[in-house]
């Protein structure tokens, strides 16, 4: 079952924000034609931002087409290329408050590992240079300090106070908020997460980590790494390459594939309209 995904909804503003992101990241590859890619790089790179959980049904919308649709004043899509080519549309900078920072920056991994890591039993060591996971064992006799891994109380505690917290913060629907209260109760994923939600508990639960390395370093007289918090960079793939070089190489693969393809594959092969229409108009 769809749900609707109407404009100023706590799931359009999620949808929003994603494909902000979404160009954020192509921006900050260096391409110069960062406001234009293709639909599937589009979906890509929403697939990355949300750990593959990104789903078109979430936002009301069957396919990555449906979705895209649904913010006219964000993206045009353009489906007489093939693929579909979405552009980003300059959006005014208003003097009131700035949006929230997009893509962002990220923990240390080895910093975060070793706050948030509780359930492989593991104890994290300082050496002076970076936090080094240790087994129970190993640890007996040293004298280096030992980082503040939480435990799962702990992340019961914060899950059960964040869920709390967002009554009064933002709408949300009868079964959204089952699915926030199960969450915190059952300590699912955060994919488990409404869309709306999901990015509000990772920007908590960043925040509660900072805070409490913050203190760690403080109490114990270390001076803290000045790269506690590393810039997000962005995926590796096509970040050098424009999506105008890889129509012709997307066009090559998918004559390959229908040369190979089967009677009953061949059926079941559904070509966009747009496509069908201009193949269509030059062969009258």
């Amino acid at each position: 079952m769809q749900r609707e995904n109407l404009p100023g909804s706590p799931v359009a503003d999620e949808g929003k924000r994603l494909i902000m992101e979404a160009f954020e990241l192509a921006r900050e590859s260096g391409r110069t034609d960062w406001k234009e890619m293709t639909i599937a790089v589009l979906k890509n790179r929403l697939l990355n931002l949300t750990s593959r959980a990104f789903r078109e049904q979430d936002y009301g919308a069957p396919n990555i087409s449906g979705f895209v649709r649904k913010y006219p004043e964000l993206v045009v899509l353009d489906e007489s290329y093939m693929p579909p080519k979405v552009t980003l549309i300059d959006q005014p900078s208003p003097e009131a408050a700035p949006a929230p920072p997009v893509a962002g920056r990220r923990i240390r991994t080895d910093l975060w590992n070793s706050l948030i890591d509780y359930r492989s039993g593991r104890t994290y060591i300082w050496n002076g240079n970076e936090a080094v996971p240790c087994e129970p064992d190993d640890v007996r006799d040293t004298t280096l300090p030992r980082l503040p891994t939480i435990d799962s109380n702990e992340m019961d505690a914060w899950r059960g106070e964040f869920a709390r917290s967002l009554e009064g913060k933002i709408d949300l629907e009868p079964f959204q908020e089952e699915r926030v209260d199960a969450w915190a109760r059952l300590g699912l994923s955060t994919k488990d997460l409404p869309p709306a939600v999901r990015g509000l508990w990772n920007a908590e639960l960043k925040r509660r980590v900072i805070e409490r390395l913050n203190s760690w370093f403080s109490d114990h007289g270390i001076p803290e790494p000045h790269d506690v918090l590393q810039e997000r960079i962005a995926p590796q793939s096509h970040q050098h390459q424009p999506d105008s070089l890889l129509a012709p190489q997307l066009r090559e693969l998918i004559l390959r594939c229908v040369r190979v393809m089967s009677e009953e594959e061949l059926r079941e092969l559904r070509l966009p309209p747009a496509a069908v229409l201009r193949v269509i108009g030059g062969l009258e």
